[in-house]
């Protein structure tokens, strides 16, 4: 099940207008009773993030009503939401504020991100920065488009580079365990570049216009890659585990590698040697 234009531009109006009203006046005013913790110090949840995703929740819940809406802070505290991903034929996966340290701490590199599945499959992917109000957005089968505040859009595609000395990318080591930090940190050297954002909205638009070439994520979850790797593969990009399964909306245990195609993929595999 696929979402019609009419039904995609008031999906992104409703997230427009509830990050105006709740983004802005925070951004670099919050407070510290405005910001908590999670399961550590450095995994942040704010009032905007529980703003923003319990009042778009209300409003898709009215617009649709037999279908699941998934939000990164509802799972927080009800896992069992991801359980029936593949069974719901209208599926709303929600990150309110994909970077909330940044956010948190004043850096202007966060986003929303929302995807649309069905049955599992993600169909409708959108990533909006609300700070230049732009987004990044595809559909299943119509190709990646980059918008601007104006609505005018043009294609976006992957980078064709190739090669070690060429290859940008996104190495987020402290989101892997010790061995495997200890394992990847030498193998850094020899790249044209190695950034980590703290979010996954920013490096899945600069993999998927083509300003990087790779990302390696750990325990990939739902609301952080699923909305970015329909892009990726509209754009022209390939993606897997690093034991050969195919990315999947439902699985969040595993190294996934997104790249800017199948060659760039396995190039990093035997680099990095996740096999």
């Amino acid at each position: 099940m696929q979402l019609d234009e009419q039904q995609l531009v008031q999906l992104k109006s409703d997230i427009t207008e509830l990050a105006r009203a709740s983004v802005h006046p925070h951004y670099r005013h919050l407070q510290d009773a405005d910001v908590h913790t999670k399961t550590s110090a450095t995994d942040l949840v704010t009032v905007v993030d529980q703003d923003i995703e319990q009042q778009l929740t209300d409003r898709l819940r009215a617009q649709y009503p037999h279908a699941t809406v998934i939000g990164e802070e509802a799972v927080s505290q009800n896992p069992q939401l991801i359980e029936y991903l593949d069974e719901s034929e209208l599926t709303f996966v929600i990150d309110p504020i994909d970077g909330t340290w940044n956010f948190a701490h004043g850096v202007s590199v966060f986003g929303v991100m929302v995807a649309v599945l069905s049955e599992g499959r993600c169909q409708h992917a959108l990533l909006y920065d609300p700070i230049m109000d732009d987004w990044q957005q595809a559909t299943l089968g119509q190709g990646a488009f980059y918008e601007d505040s104006r609505a005018q859009q043009r294609p976006i595609h992957v980078s064709d580079r190739g090669g070690i000395a060429q290859l940008r990318g996104f190495v987020p080591l402290y989101n892997f365990n010790q061995a495997m930090q200890l394992h990847l940190a030498p193998q850094l050297a020899g790249f044209a570049r190695i950034m980590e954002f703290g979010c996954s909205c920013f490096e899945y638009r600069l993999l998927n216009e083509g300003a990087v070439d790779f990302i390696i994520a750990p325990d990939p979850k739902i609301w952080d890659h699923a909305p970015g790797q329909l892009i990726l593969s509209e754009a022209g990009g390939y993606s897997c585990f690093s034991d050969g399964e195919a990315y999947h909306p439902g699985r969040h245990r595993g190294i996934l590698l997104a790249a800017n195609n199948l060659e760039t993929w396995q190039v990093l595999m035997d680099h990095f040697r996740l096999v």
